[in-house]
C-alpha cells in the first residue's frame, strides 16, 4: 500500500475517535441539563426521575467519571426527607452499585 492510502485508511478511525467523542459530551450535557430540570421543577427526585437520569447516564452502557460526578452533585444536594423511602433506597444502592 503506497503512503497515500495509508493516510486515507486511517483518517476514518480519527472521525469515529472523535465522534464518539463529542457523542460523550454532549451525552454529560443532556445529563447535567436533566438533573437541573427534574430537581429544579419542585426541588424533589421521584423514582422515576431517578430511573430517567440513570438511563441518560447508561445508554452507551457505562458510566464514565464525569457523570458519576454529576450524580453525585445532584445526590449530595438530596436528603432524606426530599424523597419517598422507595426512592432514597434506590438512590442509595445507585451509589453503592456505581461507586457515586
Amino acid at each position: 500500500m503506497n503512503e497515500g492510502m495509508e493516510s486515507r485508511v486511517t483518517k476514518p478511525k480519527k472521525k469515529a475517535a472523535h465522534a464518539a467523542k463529542n457523542d460523550k459530551a454532549r451525552g454529560d450535557i443532556e445529563l447535567a441539563y436533566a438533573t437541573l430540570v427534574l430537581y429544579a421543577d419542585d426541588g424533589h427526585l421521584g423514582k422515576d426521575e431517578l430511573k430517567t437520569l440513570l438511563d441518560i447516564a447508561l445508554r452507551d452502557g457505562s458510566m464514565t467519571d464525569r457523570e458519576r460526578e454529576i450524580l453525585r452533585g445532584l445526590f449530595n444536594r438530596l436528603r432524606e426527607e426530599d424523597v419517598n423511602a422507595e426512592t432514597w433506597l434506590q438512590l442509595q444502592t445507585i451509589r453503592r452499585d456505581y461507586s457515586i
